[in-house]
């Protein structure tokens, strides 16, 4: 059962009339609200009891996670990449949507999906990935706690994170991820069984460019082999990745890290590897969201690991033609070279496959 402080955090109005303060006034002027607790709620219909207990669950879980963005939201951050959260005022009857954003790039690649997200009824969570949304003191990007080329494992450690942060939360649960946060959404669901689906939208597992990839491969053999140096000197080499995060690109709300080092690309191509050489470990229904035209995320990975997934008949892959020309960047219109048509696209997609009704168990 909850305990005082505990109840005390949620809104009365919240919980209509079943609230602490009318169940307790029904009892002797002294009597201990354990007395409430145990002899109380317990006189009810056990519906009753099951519905005001996930309900307070409800509450305290969400009051749970706005703490813990309201606490994350007070670093040095770049305004369009704090996390944000969409919760309805009692449980939604699609449950929750967790967003991973893009590498480099920031929550406000969601701005748009999560409101249709919400408004098609599920609360929305838009958490920061490791490193991303630092300020200087400009405010401009600052791209040094970005995970290093040896850090692959702070990946790791964000996915048990945004796990145990939802995990409470009554309903059901489902994963959205882009580029970089598609590799981050598999892994969710390679390692845990929370989420009944799963949409992976151009998700990074390896890059598109092979010289990119060759290296990859030799820093990866080599550099234990020299103590570490190796993944040091690729973290001094720097790299452009484009507007976000610059002047220009806030001026339009679009914020992220212009540039990065070739080591923080190693670190993610690491642990998208790990993510394809597991994927037989999910057992969560997957929509695949890619293009033939994306020149960041290589598309011969994203079947590998598709190839490698469990039958299921619930598995979906849908893809833009080479014709069509949609680029990587395929979440926002804000981005250059995709289209409101296309992004509108993507979206539905996505929005299709997480509310149809599942389909028993199967072969593909």
């Amino acid at each position: 059962m909850y305990n005082i402080e505990q109840l005390a955090r949620i809104s009365p109005q919240t919980l209509g009339i079943f609230t602490p303060a009318l169940a307790k006034s029904a009892l002797p002027k002294n009597a201990p609200f354990s007395l409430f607790s145990d002899i109380f709620i317990r006189r009810q219909a056990p519906s009753i009891q099951s519905a005001f207990s996930n309900r307070a669950s409800y509450h305290l879980a969400i009051a749970d996670l706005n703490t813990a963005l309201e606490a994350d939201n007070q670093k040095n951050l770049q305004e369009y990449s704090k996390g944000f959260l969409l919760a309805h005022p009692d449980i939604p009857p699609r449950g929750t949507l967790v967003l991973f954003h893009g590498w480099s790039a920031g929550t406000w690649q969601f701005e748009e999906m999560a409101k249709g997200f919400y408004e098609a009824g599920y609360n929305v969570y838009a958490p920061r990935l490791p490193g991303h949304g630092y300020a200087n003191d400009n405010h401009l990007f600052d791209s040094s706690q970005l995970p290093r080329a040896d850090e692959e494992n702070r990946y790791e450690a964000f996915v048990e994170r945004v796990h145990d942060q939802v995990t409470t939360l009554p309903g059901p649960k489902a994963v959205l991820g882009f580029s970089g946060g598609g590799a981050i959404a598999m892994r969710t669901i390679e390692r845990y069984n929370t989420f009944d689906k799963a949409v992976l939208i151009a998700p990074f597992l390896r890059p598109k460019k092979p010289h990119a990839r060759v290296m990859n491969i030799v820093f990866k053999a080599v550099n234990p082999y020299t103590g570490g140096y190796l993944g040091k000197a690729i973290d001094a080499i720097p790299y452009k990745m484009g507007r976000s995060g610059t002047a220009e690109g806030l001026e339009e709300g679009v914020s992220g890290h212009s540039w990065v080092s070739i080591g923080n690309i190693h670190a993610l191509a690491k642990f998208g590897e790990g993510v394809i050489e597991n994927a037989h470990c999910a057992d969560t229904p997957i929509q695949v969201i890619m293009s033939r035209s994306d020149k960041t995320s290589d598309d011969g990975a994203i079947t590998e690991l598709f190839d490698k997934l469990n039958s299921n008949e619930n598995h979906r892959w849908f893809e833009f033609p080479k014709e069509e020309s949609v680029p990587h960047t395929m979440v926002h219109p804000k981005e250059s070279g995709c289209s409101t048509e296309k992004t509108d696209k993507v979206y539905d997609t996505a929005l299709e496959f997480l509310t149809q009704e599942q389909a028993p168990s199967g072969s593909l």
